[in-house]
């Protein structure tokens, strides 16, 4: 077997480099933000589940204009899938009753601008919608104000446990998933431990 070298490896990356774009500055500090979403689609997950990932685009405030930010819904459980549902109603599109239309109901949120919110919490940051933007002001739908949107998404001691005494699988794997937590369901006998080892991770 011929020898890896970094020269030849380079030369792997030899197309992908003349199309990247010089890209600065990390990930965007706590706060109230202004956007665009630039693209969303549904992708696979490492772990063979499904997720929707929005790019959006800073327009505001100025100091971050242009910068970028992800927000992923993993769409695994129960639980995400009523979070997601809500994240299409705050940006006006009709959750779809066929699943199979659900890409296209993602991709109907390009191009539209938005508030959102910027929240780390440890390691990870949250990304929370707050509503379309029109004009200078954030349009709220459904009657949702930013404040239930942030509560809907907020976790707690008590409905982690809950989780873990009804044997959620999927939901507490949603949580693992979306706070990159390094647990293994697997190496558990229960799902009580899970929740419990997720409430000490997360300090809930």
């Amino acid at each position: 077997m011929a020898k890896v070298s970094v020269a030849s490896k380079l030369r792997e990356l030899k197309e992908k480099w003349k199309a990247a774009t010089p890209r600065t500055g990390g990930g965007l500090p706590d706060g109230d933000y202004e956007g665009v979403i630039k693209s969303a689609v549904i992708k696979i997950c490492s772990d063979g589940e499904l997720q929707a990932v929005w790019e959006l685009e800073v327009t505001a405030p100025s100091e971050f204009e242009k910068r970028k930010q992800n927000k992923f819904s993993y769409l695994g459980g129960e639980t995400s899938l009523d979070w997601f549902k809500g994240d299409l109603a705050l940006l006006g599109v009709e959750p779809p009753d066929d699943i199979d239309d659900m890409p296209n109901a993602v991709g109907q949120t390009e191009g539209l601008p938005v508030a959102f919110r910027v929240k780390a919490k440890q390691e990870n940051t949250n990304v929370y919608f707050l509503g379309l933007l029109e004009g200078e002001e954030v349009v709220q739908l459904n009657g949702k104000d930013e404040e239930a949107e942030q509560n809907n998404e907020e976790l707690t001691k008590d409905n982690v446990a809950a989780m873990g005494q009804a044997d959620d699988e999927e939901g507490l794997q949603a949580i693992i998933d979306e706070y990159e937590l390094d647990i293994n369901q697997d190496d558990y006998e229960t799902y009580p431990e899970v929740a419990s080892t997720i409430i000490v991770e997360l300090q809930l």
